[in-house]
C-alpha cells in the first residue's frame, strides 16, 4: 500500500517492475494498493527502497488464503 506523492510515477515504476503482479488506484488514505510476489525478503526490502522516492510505503505479508473465486453473472448487451 502507498500514501503516493506522485502516482504517475509510481503506476510507471510498478508497470516496469518484474516483481509486480498488480497496481490499484484507489480512493481514501493511501492511493495505492500494490501486489508483488519477491524471491526473497531481501528483494522485498529492495523494492520498497526503489518506491519510496513516489511515497510512503506500507507493507503487508500474506501468510495464508481461503480465496473463495466468485463469478459474476455475464450481461449481454444485446
Amino acid at each position: 500500500m502507498f500514501k503516493s506523492t506522485d502516482c504517475k510515477a509510481l503506476a510507471n515504476f510498478c508497470n516496469n517492475h518484474p516483481d509486480v503482479l498488480e497496481c490499484y488506484r484507489v480512493a481514501g488514505e493511501i492511493s495505492y494498493i500494490v501486489k508483488l510476489a519477491t524471491h526473497s525478503v531481501e528483494s522485498l526490502e529492495q523494492f520498497i527502497d526503489e518506491s519510496m522516492q513516489y511515497g510512503t510505503p506500507s507493507t503487508n505479508i500474506v501468510l495464508s488464503s481461503n480465496e473463495k473465486k466468485i463469478i459474476a453473472p455475464f450481461i449481454s448487451e444485446e
